[in-house]
Order: C-alpha cells, then sequence, then structure tokens
C-alpha cells in the first residue's frame, strides 16, 4: 500500500509537462496542466512596464558591450601602427650642416637589418606638427624644432632597437630613437580603463535588471 500510495502522490504532471515541448504540453487536457505564478501578470501595466524596462537594460548592456568591443579593436589597431614604427631625434642646436646629418644618419638606418623604410622629415614637416600646438606662425621658423626620421621596422623580423639606441648614440652626436614604448603603454593603460568602466556599466545594468524583477 505504501508503494501504490508513493505512485499516485507521484507529481506526474509536472514530469509529464517537463518532458514535452511546450507547443505539446499546452495541447494536454486542462487537468493535467498546472499554473505556474508569473512576477507579475502578462496582460497588466506592470507586466508590459517590466517587459520595457528588461528590453531597455538589454539594451543598455548591449550598446556598452559594442562600444568597449570597438575601443578595444581601436586601441589595438593604433598600438599596432605605433609598434611598427619608430622615431630619430636629431637636435639642432651645435649642429652646422643638419641636412648632411640628416642623410648620414637615414643611410646608417636603412643598412640596419629589419628596418624596411627611412623617411627623413623636412623642416616644414616638423613644424606642422607643433601647428595644433602653436598654430601657424613665422616665429616656428626661428625655434630650434628637432628634426625627425620615421622608421618603419618588420614586424615579422624586428631589428635589435637596443644595438641600434648604442650604435646611434656612438657613432652620431644630439642623436636619440625613441621606440613609442611610453605611448603604447598608455594607450593599453586607457584601453584596461574603458574595459573595467565598461564592466561596471554592465554590471549595474545587470544588477538594476535583476533588481526590478525581483521587486515587481
Amino acid at each position: 500500500m505504501t508503494l501504490l500510495s508513493d505512485i499516485r502522490e507521484y507529481p506526474w504532471t509536472s514530469l509529464l509537462r517537463g518532458l514535452l515541448p511546450a507547443r505539446l504540453a499546452r495541447l494536454l487536457p486542462q487537468r493535467f496542466q498546472t499554473g505556474t505564478a508569473q512576477i507579475v501578470p502578462a496582460a497588466s501595466i506592470a507586466g508590459n512596464a517590466l517587459t520595457v524596462v528588461i528590453a531597455i537594460m538589454s539594451f543598455l548592456a548591449c550598446l556598452t558591450a559594442g562600444a568597449v568591443y570597438m575601443v578595444n579593436q581601436s586601441a589595438k589597431a593604433w598600438v599596432n601602427d605605433i609598434a611598427s614604427e619608430i622615431t630619430v631625434e636629431l637636435d639642432p642646436v651645435n649642429t652646422a650642416d643638419i641636412e648632411k646629418k640628416m642623410t648620414l644618419v637615414a643611410l646608417f638606418l636603412a643598412k640596419q637589418k629589419g628596418i624596411t623604410r627611412v623617411k627623413p622629415l623636412t623642416a616644414d614637416d616638423s613644424a606642422k606638427l607643433l601647428e595644433p600646438w602653436l598654430g601657424q606662425s613665422a616665429a616656428l621658423q626661428a625655434l630650434p624644432i628637432p628634426r625627425l626620421i620615421a622608421v618603419e621596422i618588420d614586424r615579422s623580423n624586428p631589428p635589435d632597437i637596443p644595438l641600434i639606441k648604442d650604435a646611434l648614440s656612438q657613432n652620431f652626436e644630439g642623436v636619440t630613437l625613441d621606440d613609442h614604448t611610453r605611448w603604447q603603454a598608455e594607450i593599453r593603460t586607457l584601453t584596461r580603463s574603458a574595459a573595467l568602466g565598461g564592466i561596471a556599466v554592465l554590471s549595474l545594468v545587470a544588477a538594476a535588471t535583476i533588481a526590478v524583477i525581483v521587486s515587481a
């Protein structure tokens, strides 16, 4: 009798509804269907408002995730562009013939392994780099603006940057090499900050959504 009682008391209806797909379960007779309590009635104003709130929260979450993804992709592109170039700077002070010195330095760099292109910038090109801060002024011509040489490197077979730095300092006075390491570190820091901010926003959106559903 105990076994028969257990069999009768077993929630066969719930088991049957769980095994059947939702469409087939709705076709069962009414006596085999058990009502499930909803958080809010679907046809009520509160139910419609809750649906709108959840939709807005989902949109904000997707918008935040997309913004973080775009920032990460842009930062990767910036880092790749910066990492593929180095800059050589020539101090114009105490240099009698800066153009001749630039030519010698450019020829020296072109012979180094792992360097694909060497482009000396003219004095006008260097002055244009300062125009966003100093504006277009005749005073730029009077300033001792350092001369720059843009160098593209082979990412698959990069040169030995420390070795080139030492060689430049030994063979040429007043010549420095910038491998843009500091700029790469700053971009990575900015990217990490944006990612953490995005995670914080997503957490707030998720918490707000849960709070709205629970309190509805």
